[in-house]
Formats: structure tokens, sequence, C-alpha cells
């Protein structure tokens, strides 16, 4: 019992109490040994002051638990009993558990014992009331309505003339209470911040490798009409000649303009079995044909294809050739090729065919130049500019603080449970964020280019209350103005 409350009706009719007893396993009423003590309040009756008369008592003792209580001689002073009912806050004991690993055993001598119940007092239920009522007793056994005794230690006594005896322990229980809150609050702090920049600009010639404005635009492709015969049967039976490849990034040797025409590694096979290289096209149609094609489209770059805009070749009618034409080889029986550059060289187109001939770059490579040098530098050229700003920001945040506590709370064999440890932990996260807008200004010279940058920083700024540590990270929007 942790308290109990006599009601009054009101303040006219005050409530006062002798004894508050229990009922004991033997079945005698016992004083529980609370005190009690009047209070002041509301009475049940809506026209009750604030001053009618409670009746209350305290926690019972450690020994008094019992289903049964009673309030001996309550009454109110007037003389008549016009209470208007209890409020009774209780207080369960710890669980008894079966530990068969106690069957048939006895405490180990008689100061162990805690009580002895002997005949019909030793039920069950009585038995667990009585080692519930002792804070001494950790387990009892015994024979129920024959005998019961409980013990002060684990039982390790072999009970030789009791080896029916069940044992039963108090349950050993750990509780843990975590509860956390949070609170907010918003301050305003002023931040200064001074930085630098630097910038470092190097696309869209990024790794070696150019991306071409229009992907698939640049092709090489081989030509299956009438392919099916003589020599080139094999490979029109292994699709080798129905093949076309496209790119979409050039590898680009950019100290000598140089693109390397076996480099697969942004090339796409669309159609047929063979990955043909850059500048390449075949047929084997017939004498003079010229249904084999590439495409080159630099069209949207600094680049052009180096050399000559046009050459034609035919090869004699029964013959094997292998001739110039700008940068290609023309070659095989009774090749044949058209090779036609348009503006300014950026897109050029080769038909190349014949019996079984074809044409392809006669040094592994095409070789370009620079059409656009203020593009090329834009583009293609490395450079490095340093700039400082400073910068002071107001800002307002929102204060976070979350204190966690945990109470652990364990009971060993006993009827109360006792707080060991509590643990305290507060977390506190201020975040703060401020935009920053500014300029910042800086030249850059690449050989006899002047670049000249604006960039526009937009800026977040970080600061964590609890270690006063500020923190600033910047978001860059950068915009390059060229002038040659």
């Amino acid at each position: 019992m942790q308290q109990l409350l006599a009601i009054p009706w009101h303040h006219g009719h005050p409530l006062q109490a002798t004894q508050l007893q229990y009922r004991d396993p033997w079945g005698r009423w016992q004083n529980s040994g609370a005190a009690g003590a009047a209070a002041s309040g509301y009475g049940m009756w809506s026209g009750s002051l604030s001053s009618a008369q409670y009746w209350t008592y305290g926690a019972a003792s450690s020994d008094a638990v019992s289903k049964h209580w009673k309030v001996q001689g309550m009454q109110d002073t007037t003389g008549y009993s016009y209470g208007c009912g209890l409020q009774v806050t209780i207080k369960a004991p710890l669980m008894m558990v079966a530990v068969p690993q106690y069957d048939g055993k006895a405490c180990e001598n008689t100061r162990a014992r805690t009580f002895d119940l002997r005949g019909s007092n030793a039920s069950l239920d009585a038995c667990r009331s009585a080692c519930s009522a002792r804070p001494s007793c950790i387990m009892f056994s015994g024979v129920w309505d024959n005998w019961c005794i409980g013990c002060n230690k684990p039982m390790n006594l072999v009970n030789n003339a009791s080896s029916s005896a069940v044992a039963f322990a108090k349950q050993t229980t750990t509780t843990t209470t975590t509860a956390t809150s949070t609170q907010s609050v918003t301050m305003t702090s002023t931040l200064s911040m001074t930085s630098t920049l630097t910038t470092t600009q190097a696309w869209p010639c990024q790794a070696g490798y150019y991306t071409l404005p229009r992907d698939g635009g640049t092709f090489s492709q081989y030509n299956d009409e009438n392919a099916n015969r003589g020599n080139c049967q094999s490979d029109y039976a292994a699709g080798v000649w129905s093949s076309k490849v496209t790119w979409s990034k050039l590898q680009i040797v950019y100290n000598s303009l140089r693109v390397n025409a076996s480099d697969h590694t942004f090339a796409q096979l669309v159609a047929g079995s063979k990955m043909l290289l850059l500048g390449e096209a075949r047929d084997c149609f017939g004498s003079g044909s010229k249904r084999g094609k590439f495409v080159i489209d630099l069209r949207g770059t600094p680049f052009a294809v180096a050399g000559t805009s046009g050459c034609s070749v035919v090869g004699p009618a029964g013959t094997v050739i292998s001739e110039s034409c700008s940068q290609w080889t023309v070659y095989g029986w009774e090749a044949a090729a058209n090779l036609m550059c348009t503006d300014s060289n950026q897109l050029c187109t080769m038909s190349c065919g014949g019996s079984s001939g074809g044409c392809n770059l006669a040094s592994g490579y095409l070789q370009l130049s620079v059409l656009h040098a203020a593009l090329f530098a834009e583009q293609c050229g490395q450079f490095t500019s340093t700039m400082t700003s400073t910068q002071t920001a107001t800002m307002t945040s929102t204060l976070t603080t979350t204190p966690t506590w945990t109470a652990s709370m364990t009971s060993t064999w006993g009827l109360t449970s006792t707080v060991t440890t509590i643990y305290v932990t507060t977390t506190t996260t201020s975040t703060q964020t401020a935009t920053i807008m500014s300029t910042w200004s800086g030249t850059s010279t690449l050989a006899a280019i002047h670049v000249t940058t604006t960039t526009t920083s937009t800026r977040t700024a970080t600061m964590t209350s609890a270690a006063s540590t500020v923190s600033v990270a910047s978001t860059l929007t950068t915009t390059h103005v060229t002038a040659q």
C-alpha cells in the first residue's frame, strides 16, 4: 500500500480515522504502521469549499503485503459517517516465479529460514504472500497444504525427506527508463568570414577526351551490298560488312592535336559485328564503288580536320591499289574514294569502296588544327585564379537542446526496486545558415590570351554553438567572360 485517501462529503463534515489495517497470510488483521493525517481539499459535494478535510495514510510498512485492507473507525468529527469513498494507490509485489533447479532443496540451516508454515496455512498463495512480505526472503520451497519454508539465501541443502518439494523465488527485474525533451530558442549572431577562392577551368577537355556537341554525328560505316560473294563472303556471313560505329567523345592529345583512331572508350557499335576505326570505310560492291562511308563532325568545337578539303582516287580495273588522299590511304581491289570537307574543314565526309576496297587513316590518328583560338582557350586552356573576399553576415538560428536521461533500476530477489545508476546526457545543436552574395574578380593569363573571370559566390555558413566552432562551406556558380 502506497497511499490511501478518505474522501469527505464537504467542508461541514471533516473526516478522521484511527488505523489502516491489513489481513496477514494467517487471516489476522494487523496494523499497517501507516500514520494517518488530515489534509485539505474540495469534497465531493458540488458546493464544497476547499477547506474540506480529507484523511490520508502514507506508505504502509514493507511487511504489510496483502489483498485485504480496511480503515478502522473512520467517521467525521460531527459523529456521522459522511465519507464519500476511498482512493487507493498500491504497489504490486514482485512476482514469484518457479525455479525448478531448486526443487527438492531446503535452506542450509535454521538460521537461514525466514518463515515456516504448516498444514492448511501452507497453501501456495499463503507461502507466496509470506515470502513477499519479508524483504529478507528470496525464495521458498514446500509441499502445498502440508508445509513451506522461506530462505534468505539460495537453497543448497538436498531435502531427502521431501524430494517432491517445489521451489519459488522472487523475480529479478531490471528496468531502464529513458526520456528526452526538446527545447527551442531563437538567437541572433554575427559571423565574419574571410576566405580564399581558387578556381581551375578545364572543360569539356577533361581527362584527354573532348565531348562532341553532336552525339552520333561522327561515325564509320561499311556497306554490305553485293558482298555475299568471293573473298567477301565469309565476312558477309559474320556481319562485318554491315558494321557501323559512332563516337560521342574523341581522345585528343592536346599538345599535338592528334586523335587516337583506335580508341573506343566512348564509341558504340550500332550495327554489325566489327568495331571500326575512326575515319574508316569499305565496301565490296564492285569496281570503282564508293558505298562505304565515314563522317567526322567537329562543328561547335574549336577544332578542324587538318589538310586539304577534298580529294579523289579511282583505281584501274583489275588492279590492287594503295594511294594517298589527304590523311587517308585508299586501298584494295579496284578501290576508289572521294573526300569532301565543308564548314572550314569541320565537317568531313569520305566515301570508299571497290570490289574489295576501302580507306583508313594512314598514320593511325586524325590530325586536327585549332580553328577558333578563343574557344579553345576557354574550353581547353588550363588556368588558375586566386581571389580573396571578406563578408559579414547576420544570422538567425534555432537552438535545439535535447537532454536525455536514463535510470536503471534493478532488484534481485527484493521487494522494492532501487535506482542504482542514473545517466544524464545533454546534446545541444545549433545550426545557423546565412546566404552571402559577393562578386569576386581576378585576371588570369594563358599564353597570349587574357581571360577575365567574374564569379558569383553563394555561401552557406554553419555555426555549432556547443564547441564555439565556425565552419564555412561555399557553393560556387562561375561565369567566364573571355576576351582575346
